[in-house]
């Protein structure tokens, strides 16, 4: 097996600037979504989770950048929880607008939960999954099940979480391999 270069991570599309910048602790990761996105170039990605729309954003520019046929969704209560705090319908109107404007052959928003959203995606038809929803420990072992998500992967597909600290899922999942605070 050949030694990894640098080139394997990264490309021209990771120094790409963010055309849609908003407030958001995902900001360091878009060149990795646009490293992504040129590497896999997948037919479908799903956002768990989207709040105010920065990393969806940053998957909805490299698809249209890379010209890939890339059907996006966000799926989102829109509602806020107890780790973005509770916001009012204009977070919602706001990513609705972005993505009218820029985005609006591809870019999809499905206006649930995750379970209530999970039909709508036959199992196979997933190319990249991005999970940026709630890490609760007790939702991460207990209901909603992210194993459940796995059949919806095609074959070829990655599938990107947080990696948050503290009181959130991973940290007491597995706290020697998240040390944290």
């Amino acid at each position: 097996m050949p030694k990894p270069s640098l080139n394997d991570f990264l490309s021209k599309a990771s120094f790409w600037p963010v055309a849609e910048v908003v407030g958001s602790a995902w900001i360091e990761h878009a060149p990795f979504a646009m490293w992504l996105m040129d590497a896999m170039r997948p037919s479908s990605v799903v956002e768990l989770g989207t709040h105010n729309g920065y990393s969806f954003f940053a998957f909805c520019q490299a698809a249209k950048a890379l010209g890939l046929d890339t059907e996006l969704y966000a799926i989102d209560t829109w509602e806020g929880d107890v780790h973005s705090g509770h916001y009012d319908n204009s977070v919602y109107e706001y990513v609705q607008a972005v993505l009218e404007r820029d985005y609006p052959e591809r870019a999809h928003m499905v206006r649930t939960t995750f379970d209530d959203a999970r039909p709508q995606f036959p199992d196979g038809s997933v190319d990249l999954i991005h999970v940026d929803g709630r890490h609760f420990y007790e939702e991460r072992v207990g209901r909603p099940d992210p194993r459940r998500r796995s059949p919806l992967l095609r074959g070829r597909a990655a599938r990107r979480r947080d990696v948050p600290t503290g009181t959130l899922g991973p940290w007491r999942h597995d706290p020697a391999r998240h040390r944290g605070p």
